[in-house]
């Protein structure tokens, strides 16, 4: 499946042990995870700003995200009922990369359940949805 994750979810992934670490071991291992600048310049700003991340690993970080994810531009911007600007960019990107699947914590995009094609997942639905596994 094409997947994007948002920026919410990557650097859960990258600090956190439990679900989004799991979550995003399985789509860059069995899936194709779909990245943007923007995503990137996010999660840049979250780890070095909210976490304090030394830049060495922040850059660490960020190469192995961009290894893993096929760059997809966000423009055009696609048409949504959400307010926040960069959410919109990062949905568009995940739209003109065909994602299948957009994961996320961020409780407006989520009330979407999908944008055009794709469906929007919280981290534990689209773990169930990966693994058959509920709970």
């Amino acid at each position: 499946m094409r997947i994007l994750l948002d920026t919410n979810v990557l650097v859960s992934g990258f600090t956190t042990r439990g679900l989004c670490a799991d979550v995003v071991r399985a789509v860059t291992s069995n899936h194709d995870l779909i990245i943007c600048p923007l995503l990137l310049v996010e999660t840049r700003r979250v780890l070095s700003e909210k976490f304090k991340m030394d830049q060495a690993l922040v850059d660490s970080i960020l190469d192995l995200i961009t290894e893993a994810g096929e760059p997809i531009s966000e423009e055009p911007l696609v048409q949504t009922p959400i307010d926040d600007q960069d959410d919109i960019f990062i949905l568009s990107a995940a739209i003109h990369g065909g994602a299948e699947c957009f994961v996320t914590g961020d409780r407006e995009i989520l009330g979407l359940e999908s944008v055009e094609e794709m469906k929007v997942f919280s981290p534990r639905q689209f773990w169930e949805l990966i693994t058959g596994n509920e709970g």
